[in-house]
C-alpha cells in the first residue's frame, strides 16, 4: 500500500511539472522564476519519492523473501517432523536391553565354595573349552575367549545358577560380581551437535536382592565369564521424544556399572545393545578392540563413605565404565537387524 502511495504522488509530481513547462517560462534573462524555483522544488520531490518507492520495494522483496524462506522452513521441519515419527514407528529406539559379559577373578575359596561338584572343576580332562554367552546378535556372533585352564574350566547355568542366585546376599565372597546399580547414556545428535548432558538416560538399580539378571557364569581356574541380560529400565527424557536407530549415526554411549567391594578389578569381555521391540530389533556388537577402552576405577561420588578397612571390603565403591561413539565405521562395521530364531 505505502509504494502505490508513493507511486501516486511521483506521477502528479512530474505530471506538474510537465503541465507548467507549456505555459510558464523558468528563467527570464538567465534567472529563475517563480515557476522555476517551483520547477526545481518539484524536481527535487520527485527525486525522493522515486528514492523512497526503490527502497519500499526492495524491503517488500526482502519480507516476501522472508516469508517464503519462513515457509519452507516450516515445511521442511513439518516433513522432518514426520520422517521422525515414520522412523520412530518402524525403526524405534527404545526399549533397550543390553547383553554384556564380566571378566573377573574370585579367590580359592570362593571356587571351592560355588564350583564343588560342577563338572569339569579340578577335572580340566572332562571338559573343553567353549564360548561363554547365550546372547548372540543375528549374524555377528562374539567376542571368542582365549583363556585357558590348568585346574578347572566349567560352566554354571540353569539349576545350578538359579540355587546360587538364591543364596546370594551380596556380602562376603562369590562367584558372582554384579553391579548395584547400572546406568547407559545416550548423547544424540541435534542438528549434527553432540550436547554436553545426555539425551537419554537409563537406569538399572540392584533391588530385588538377587542378581536375577546373570544368566551364564564360566569358569577358567580363578577367572570368571559372567553373562548378564539387562532389561525394563527406567528411562530419564523429555517428553514427547520419539528416536529411531537413525538418532544413533555418530551419537555418543556411556556405560557405568557401579561395583561394591575391594574384590579385584572387573573388565567388559563382550557388549551388544539391542533396540526396539522384536519385531524390528537392531542391535551393535562392541568388538575386543574397543571394549579394551573400559576403565575400572574408584567411584568419585560414592553413596556411602567407608570409615575402616574392614568396612571398605564390602562397601568400597568402584565404576567400570565405558564410552564410544558411534561414528559411521562402527555402525556400517557393528550394527545389524536382529531377526528373531
Amino acid at each position: 500500500m505505502t509504494k502505490k502511495i508513493i507511486t501516486i504522488l511521483s506521477l502528479i509530481v512530474v505530471s506538474s511539472i510537465a503541465m507548467l513547462s507549456l505555459v510558464f517560462e523558468p528563467r527570464v534573462a538567465g534567472h529563475l522564476t517563480t515557476f522555476g524555483y517551483v520547477a526545481l522544488i518539484l524536481s527535487g520531490s520527485s527525486f525522493i519519492l522515486g528514492l523512497a518507492a526503490a527502497i519500499q520495494a526492495m524491503r517488500e522483496k526482502a519480507r516476501e523473501e522472508a516469508e517464503a524462506s519462513a515457509k519452507h522452513a516450516e515445511q521442511k521441519g513439518q516433513l522432518g517432523r514426520i520422517e521422525t515419527e515414520i522412523k520412530a514407528n518402524t525403526r524405534p529406539l527404545l526399549p533397550v536391553a543390553v547383553f554384556y559379559t564380566l571378566r573377573h577373578e574370585i579367590s580359592d575359596e570362593a571356587t571351592e565354595r560355588n564350583f564343588t561338584g560342577i563338572k569339569g572343576f579340578r577335572d580340566i580332562k572332562n571338559e573343553y573349552l567353549k564360548l561363554v554367552g547365550t546372547v548372540q546378535l543375528g549374524g555377528i556372533g562374539y567376542n571368542p575367549i582365549e583363556a585357558t585352564a590348568t585346574n578347572s574350566h566349567c560352566v554354571l547355568e540353569g539349576e545350578h545358577l538359579s540355587k546360587l542366585i538364591k543364596k546370594h546376599t551380596g556380602f562376603g565372597e562369590s562367584a558372582i560380581r554384579y553391579p548395584v546399580s547400572s546406568t547407559l547414556e545416550f548423547f544424540l545428535p541435534i542438528d549434527g551437535i553432540l550436547t554436553e548432558q545426555p539425551t537419554l538416560v537409563l537406569e538399572k538399580t540392584f533391588t530385588s536382592g538377587k542378581p536375577d539378571e546373570v544368566k551364564r557364569l564360566e569358569l577358567f581356574d580363578n577367572v570368571i565369564f559372567q553373562d548378564c541380560f539387562l532389561k525394563n529400565w527406567t528411562a530419564q527424557t523429555g517428553a514427547g521424544q520419539n528416536w529411531s536407530v537413525a538418532n544413533l549415526h555418530n551419537a555418543r554411549i556411556r556405560l557405568r556399572l557401579k561395583l561394591l567391594g575391594e574384590l579385584g578389578p572387573a573388565s567388559l569381555h563382550n557388549l551388544q545393545l539391542f533396540f526396539g521391540p522384536l519385531s524390528s530389533m537392531h542391535g551393535i556388537h562392541f568388538p575386543a578392540e574397543l571394549l579394551a577402552r573400559a576403565e575400572f576405577k574408584k567411584d568419585p561420588s560414592p553413596l556411602l563413605k567407608t570409615a575402616n578397612d574392614f568396612a571398605a571390603q564390602f562397601f568400597a565403591s568402584y565404576l567400570l565404565e565405558y564410552e564410544c561413539n558411534l561414528t559411521d565405521s562402527i555402525m556400517s562395521d557393528h550394527f545389524v537387524k536382529v531377526v528373531a530364531q
